[in-house]
C-alpha cells in the first residue's frame, strides 16, 4: 500500500476513510443513472452536483493523487 494511503486505513485510522469515501460516490452516481432513464433532468443535475462534491472530497483525501483525478 502506498505510504500516502496508510493513514486512511487501520490501524492508523478508525475506519477505512478512503475506501468509504469512494463507496459514497455510488449513491449519487446511481441516482444519475436512474434519473436519466426516467428523463428526470433536474434530478440528474442534482445528483451530478452531489456526485461532484463527493468526488472532490475523495480526491482531496490523498493530495499526492490530485493530478491523477481531474474534474
Amino acid at each position: 500500500m502506498s505510504a500516502s494511503l496508510d493513514r486512511f486505513f487501520r490501524p492508523q485510522a478508525p475506519a477505512p476513510i478512503y475506501l468509504l469515501g469512494t463507496l459514497w460516490l455510488f449513491g449519487p452516481f446511481k441516482g444519475i443513472m436512474a434519473d436519466l432513464r426516467q428523463g428526470d433532468i433536474p434530478g440528474v443535475q442534482t445528483n451530478y452536483r452531489a456526485c461532484k462534491a463527493s468526488y472532490r472530497k475523495v480526491v482531496g483525501v490523498v493530495p499526492d493523487w490530485t493530478d491523477r483525478f481531474l474534474m
